[in-house]
């Protein structure tokens, strides 16, 4: 199983491993508060200001876990309009606004 634990982009460290849940935390709370968001692989690295490797793996890694879906365009979207990763990478329900 795939978890947001896992290191984005080969990194190693447990400081690396910390921030890639941060970051997985921060992009998945984007998608949350803006329902409907659909970004290309470019938009999102602007967004973040992420280099391509690291935010490839990051949109990679939560299609992986089926929090997002990329669709036949190339752009990212929520899959489940109710869930939200929890830090180990699980989703868990979220309430609706």
């Amino acid at each position: 199983m795939i978890t947001l634990s896992q290191p984005l982009a080969g990194k190693t460290s447990p400081r690396a491993l910390a921030g890639d849940v941060r970051l997985a935390r921060r992009v998945c709370s984007e998608f949350v508060e803006m329902p409907g968001l659909r970004l290309t692989l470019a938009q999102a690295q602007r967004l973040w200001a992420l280099d391509a490797r690291t935010c490839t793996s990051l949109l990679e890694r939560l299609v992986d876990l089926k929090f997002l879906v990329r669709d036949a365009d190339g752009r990212y979207a929520r899959l489940i309009q109710d869930t939200l990763p929890d830090a180990r990478g699980r989703l868990r329900s979220v309430a609706a606004p």
